[in-house]
């Protein structure tokens, strides 16, 4: 069985029709063209190649292969977020711990007072 290449043909119809583009935008300059039917045939064009560029984005996103690094993108940046909440936690209790720091020190310095 013959393995097509959607994207590969998506590419190349879409670069056809860029030729076809440019090829009516050379008439339009013509004298005596009929610009406003060029500028509509030009305009169709333009519409069947932004189809044919969503098409091959679908492709592209459709792959396995995309698929699979989509997924790992998006487990990595679930655990960031886990990451991120557990360094919130530790900065939390870090400056916990800082207040039990001080205020201890201040109950030495206290202290210290009666002790000389």
């Amino acid at each position: 069985m013959t393995t097509v290449d959607l994207n590969a043909v998506a590419t190349a119809a879409i670069a056809n029709l860029q030729e076809a583009i440019d090829k009516l935008n050379a008439l339009k300059r013509q004298p005596g063209a009929d610009v406003g039917k060029f500028t509509a045939q030009i305009e169709a064009l333009e519409e069947r190649q932004a189809d044919l560029r969503t098409l091959a984005l679908a492709s592209i996103e459709s792959s396995p292969e995309n698929q699979a690094a989509i997924a790992a993108v998006n487990g990595a940046a679930a655990k960031l977020q886990t990451e991120a909440g557990n360094i919130t936690t530790v900065a939390n209790a870090l400056n916990m711990a800082a207040q039990v720091v001080n205020s201890a020190a201040d109950l030495f310095v206290a202290l210290g007072k009666f002790a000389a």
